[in-house]
């Protein structure tokens, strides 16, 4: 039992959150990373039902030849509106989401750079979700181009491209807004101690997607605006018959398109490196290396755009050219598969269920880089272009990718919560009512050379009243420990540099010692 007084606690508790709203007004006014997280989190997995309805009356109408369950424009719209409802409303808010509930407590940050704007960034989503999906209801039916939205199909569409088209500079603005936020989380909210080099993988790769996320996601809205001019201004764009070229369209999306398949996969990236160590009771092989196979693969990707466009009639060299950096970009791809089986090997293995799918993705997605290397070869390609080997390519790097990293780390963070060890994200945070009895099983462990990498020091020691300086070592301990921390030695000489305080706090009586069970 903590010896610090109760009602001190509590009466801090109580002046905190006093004036905080309730119920609804809670979430919708929210600036807290943990709540907004959740917000993301919850959005996406309701667009994943959406985008997994559409899906099903796909495979539905193709279960045998020659069944019509639907028209064959409608068909087309279930497809185009399927990708982009997966990829722009499950796939990406599920990343921001995990990226709003860890990265703050890994680097040791109180809250996002940007709380209000981040608010914001996610308030943008219900309406574009919803200009999608009511464009199936205005006259001509939703867009049905696919969810690359080609031209001239995309010019000669009706009503419903034109929401889909509103929707796509939205999310557009919410991507953006995200990424302003996280990079400015990380580069200047860090605990101090912790540099770059330090940080937990999975915010080395959100800081490097939300680079990508500022590069391509203007490149996407100009690519829809001069859609619109031309559907609505009299421009030629991409319209032959004026002048234009619809083959300028595949390479200003691509230009988009194919590092935004990096961004949605590089935060699984970083989710599956920190499932792996905590699984398998060792630091994670080759840090150093992961950091700069995952810079290598976001530069890479802006080469690699026409690899999509082999049959457009590209002169050879260009041909040559792209085909050549697609392979590339398999070299940093294969250092990371390697570091994680590494990470594994003579391991002391757990296989629970956030294990599982961390597993599952490393194969089904080898799989899935593997079609892409086979699609990299020009004449290969040529002759799969349009056909089920590029879709299914793209599913396996997709679903056995991002979501099976999804799921695990969805079940490693609702471990965490069952633990106690985070906050619940449906009671309202409270900065000084943390569980003393946790800090001092911490201060016992930390003093018989037993490192718990699953209690956040920084988030223990807030109801002591240290100085900035003794709480910022601890903070720095804590963070460099969140989620599995980094294998070398910055760890350890934080830990160290926090343990002194620890002791004095408990010295002091703040912490009871008596009961530590001693090794």
């Amino acid at each position: 039992m903590s010896s610090i007084p109760h009602d001190h606690v509590a009466g801090h508790a109580h002046d905190d959150h006093a004036h905080h709203p309730s119920g609804i007004m809670r979430w919708i006014t929210t600036t807290n990373h943990k709540d907004i997280g959740t917000l993301y989190l919850w959005f996406s997995m309701i667009m994943f039902l959406a985008g997994g309805v559409l899906a099903l009356t796909i495979r539905t109408e193709l279960f045998q030849p020659g069944l019509q369950i639907v028209d064959p424009e409608f068909f087309n719209s279930l497809t185009t509106l399927h990708g982009l409802i997966m990829i722009f409303g499950a796939i990406m808010p599920a990343a921001v989401g995990f990226a709003n509930w860890q990265v703050p407590l890994m680097i040791g940050a109180p809250d996002m750079a940007f709380a209000r704007m981040n608010n914001w960034s996610f308030w943008l989503l219900p309406f574009a979700a919803t200009l999608l999906i009511s464009s199936f209801l205005v006259p001509g039916g939703a867009a049905a181009g696919g969810w690359t939205m080609y031209a001239p199909l995309s010019v000669q569409a009706g009503m419903g491209m034109d929401f889909t088209i509103f929707a796509v500079h939205i999310l557009g603005a919410s991507s953006i807004m995200g990424a302003i936020n996280i990079i400015t989380t990380i580069l200047n909210l860090r605990a101090p101690g912790m540099t770059l080099m330090k940080m937990p993988l999975f915010v080395w790769t959100w800081l490097i997607t939300a680079y990508l996320l500022i590069a391509v996601m203007p490149v996407l809205a100009g690519a829809v605006t001069l859609l619109l001019t031309d559907r609505h201004f009299g421009t030629s764009f991409f319209n032959a018959a004026g002048g234009g070229d619809p083959v300028m369209f595949q390479h200003i999306f691509w230009f988009f398109g194919h590092p935004e398949v990096y961004i949605m996969i590089l935060p699984s990236f970083g989710i599956v490196s920190t499932i792996l160590p905590a699984f398998s009771r060792k630091p994670l092989f080759g840090y150093a290396s992961m950091v700069y196979a995952t810079g290598s693969i976001a530069i890479l990707s802006f080469i690699l755009w026409a690899h999509h466009m082999f049959t457009v009639g590209m002169p050879a060299a260009g041909q040559v050219f792209f085909m050549c950096a697609t392979m590339l970009i398999a070299v940093p791809t294969g250092v990371k598969v390697f570091n994680w089986v590494a990470t594994m090997w003579k391991g002391s293995l757990t296989f629970e269920t956030p294990m599982l799918f961390a597993i599952g993705f490393i194969f089904l997605f080898t799989m899935g880089g593997f079609t892409g290397l086979v699609l990299a070869i020009t004449p290969v390609d040529i002759q799969l272009q349009d056909t089920y080997y590029v879709v299914v390519h793209f599913h396996y790097v997709l679903v056995a990718g991002s979501l099976f990293a999804f799921f695990g780390a969805l079940l490693a963070l609702d471990d965490l919560l069952q633990r106690d060890v985070l906050p619940d994200a449906f009671s309202r945070p409270r900065r000084h009512a943390a569980p003393h009895s946790r800090l001092r099983d911490a201060v016992c462990r930390l003093e018989h050379g037993r490192i718990d990498r699953r209690v956040r020091l920084w988030a223990l020691a807030d109801p002591l009243p240290l100085h900035g300086s003794e709480s910022d070592s601890i903070r720095a301990a804590g963070a460099c420990q969140a989620m599995g921390g980094v294998g070398h030695a910055g760890v350890d000489t934080a830990l160290a540099g926090a343990v002194p305080h620890l002791r004095d706090a408990a010295r002091g009586g703040l912490i009871e010692r008596e009961n530590c069970a001693h090794e």
